[in-house]
């Protein structure tokens, strides 16, 4: 068999044009407060990208974590959507707040997820962690059902004020920091 190498592995590629990436040259002040006005999964995603910019994302002190922010490709979400969709959330606000720096105090925490109970306690569990280790201004749920107001009965709402309380229970610290609370859709009997 023939070798078909044309000389080293370093010649190789000597033709090929350089990529130059403008916004890693940024100052890293500059680089942060870009960073830090996006919303956190795009963030996260944005220091991925780079060597340079990889320890930003547990410097953040905006935490802005959305459902919307997980939407399929495609553009829009059904309902069987919400499923990884939730996960997705509970997974991110795991996973910041987990390995977020201890140091550097955490302005504004929002988090907006649906009332699904593995989820929310995953979500409860690890603000609940942040709270204690973390010094928080700021936090807030927006807590979402899965069906919208026109198409829920009141035995939906009932049951999602049940599960709503259920969460409550499992997870009183992370309800004590909260600053802020949007509830909807929900029947509290």
């Amino acid at each position: 068999m023939k070798n078909k190498k044309k000389g080293s592995r370093c010649n190789r590629n000597k033709s090929d044009p350089v990529m130059l990436d403008g916004f890693t040259k940024l100052p890293e002040d500059v680089l942060f407060n870009i960073l830090d006005r996006l919303n956190t999964p795009d963030a996260v995603r944005t220091c991925l990208l780079s060597k340079r910019t990889l320890h930003l994302r547990h410097m953040l002190s905006n935490l802005h974590i959305r459902i919307n922010s997980f939407v399929p490709r495609c553009g829009y979400a059904t309902l069987k959507d919400t499923i990884p969709m939730n996960a997705a959330v509970a997974g991110a606000t795991d996973n910041i707040l987990s390995f977020r720096r201890q140091d550097i105090p955490l302005r504004k925490l929002s988090i907006g997820f649906y009332l699904r109970y593995y989820d929310c306690l995953t979500i409860g569990k690890a603000v609940a962690r942040a709270m204690a280790t973390h010094n928080i201004h700021s936090a807030e749920f927006n807590i979402l059902t899965e069906k919208p107001p026109d198409y829920s009965t009141i035995d939906d709402r009932r049951r999602d004020g049940k599960q709503l309380m259920t969460f409550f229970c499992s997870c009183t610290d992370a309800f004590a920091g909260l600053t802020r609370l949007h509830l909807r859709n929900l029947k509290l009997c």
